[in-house]
């Protein structure tokens, strides 16, 4: 699936696990711990890694450089950066394409041209009367070549 689907899905899913695990608050009021601030940035890691991990084995090496970026990327960044990855190999891929379409289309222009009778007829010969040739390569008018043999 595309990377828009899978991360659809995915986020989802993640939605719907919030509902039923809700992030730990701390209860005092003079509290500067910030527990909540780290607790939400644990959970956006593992949803990182767990995006990450899911991905087709063709993302793997952009996979690999994001996974090794320090401090790890947001969740937001690493999505656009498959989504740019993605649309560069769906353009590469067309383009591939174009090009074996075009080179199917040469080799059948070429053989086909192997198989059309490649005589002119419109030319026609002033000394014989016969189609395809002129007078000027007319054997009746310059006479038979030595390969030609015995042949009539």
């Amino acid at each position: 699936m595309t990377i828009v689907n899978y991360y659809g899905k995915l986020k989802t899913i993640w939605d719907e696990l919030e509902m039923y695990e809700l992030i730990l608050t701390c209860s005092c009021k003079a509290c500067k711990c910030e527990i909540s601030k780290k607790l939400q940035q644990r959970r956006e890691d593992e949803h990182v890694h767990q995006f990450l991990l899911g991905l087709d084995i063709v993302y793997g090496t952009a996979r690999l450089n994001l996974l090794a970026t320090d401090p790890l990327p947001s969740l937001n960044r690493i999505y656009s950066t498959l989504v740019q990855e993605e649309r560069l190999r769906s353009m590469a891929r067309a383009v591939d394409e174009h090009r074996d379409v075009m080179a199917l289309m040469v080799q059948t222009l070429a053989r086909g041209k192997g198989r059309v009778n490649s005589k002119d007829t419109t030319m026609v010969c002033f000394y014989c009367n016969h189609a395809g040739q002129n007078s000027s390569n007319c054997f009746q008018v310059i006479g038979c070549p030595n390969w030609w043999g015995d042949k009539p």
